[in-house]
């Protein structure tokens, strides 16, 4: 995804809006948003202000366990994914999302969001489906964790998320994956070995294929 591209074409042909009016109306709503590396666009337990649609770039949404560490719940990749909770928009965050490299979004504030979602049939619409794809991610994970091992994990990961792992710190794969940076470590030499780093078992299969690969 180009990182200039203008919002209507956004609008278009990511969010896959069509109404003329609608559009009309958030060209003049939206801005252009670049963050650095490191950068947070939303802190954990404050309200949502803002919803950041990407362009180009990874952002990271995580939480602190009950240790204090941070756990990283997913990583918005795909140009046109919400850098948002699919919690209620209308109350805090149980999420903080930070830009794991320079990154460009689309930013609306909610109280325009808000309105849109009471009044605009295509807005509910586009809402239902980024819930619809949230809930799917984090339904294909939830059975990662329950059904494979330390490799199958890091394989499906690889498969869904091809060349991140080159991109990000490997800390934050381990979180996401449910394993510690050691067990990620070995399962990856191990893996490298064996000459499969990049094939995933057939019996993983089911989990994964039936939702979408992300293309970086």
């Amino acid at each position: 995804m180009a990182k200039n591209v203008d919002v209507k074409s956004f609008l278009e042909n990511v969010l896959g809006l069509s109404d003329p009016s609608l559009v009309g109306f958030l060209e003049g709503r939206m801005k252009l948003v670049r963050v650095k590396k490191g950068d947070v666009l939303q802190k954990i337990g404050m309200p949502v202000k803002e919803i950041g649609f990407l362009v180009s770039g990874i952002v990271r949404g995580y939480y602190t366990d009950a240790n204090g560490n941070e756990a990283t719940d997913c990583f918005v990749v795909v140009p046109g994914s919400p850098a948002v909770s699919c919690m209620a928009l209308d109350k805090p965050s149980p999420l903080a999302f930070e830009a794991l490299e320079e990154s460009v979004l689309y930013s609306i504030d909610m109280e325009t969001v808000m309105e849109l979602l009471r009044k605009s049939p295509e807005v509910l619409a586009l809402e239902n489906r980024l819930l619809r794809e949230s809930l799917k991610m984090h339904w294909e994970r939830e059975m990662l964790l329950a059904q494979c091992s330390a490799a199958e994990r890091y394989q499906a990961f690889l498969k869904k998320f091809p060349g991140l792992i080159d991109r990000i710190n490997h800390k934050m794969v381990a979180s996401f994956l449910g394993i510690t940076p050691v067990q990620l470590s070995r399962v990856r030499h191990s893996l490298k070995n064996d000459g499969n780093l990049h094939e995933p078992d057939e019996n993983i299969a089911s989990i994964i294929e039936p939702l979408f690969t992300v293309k970086l």
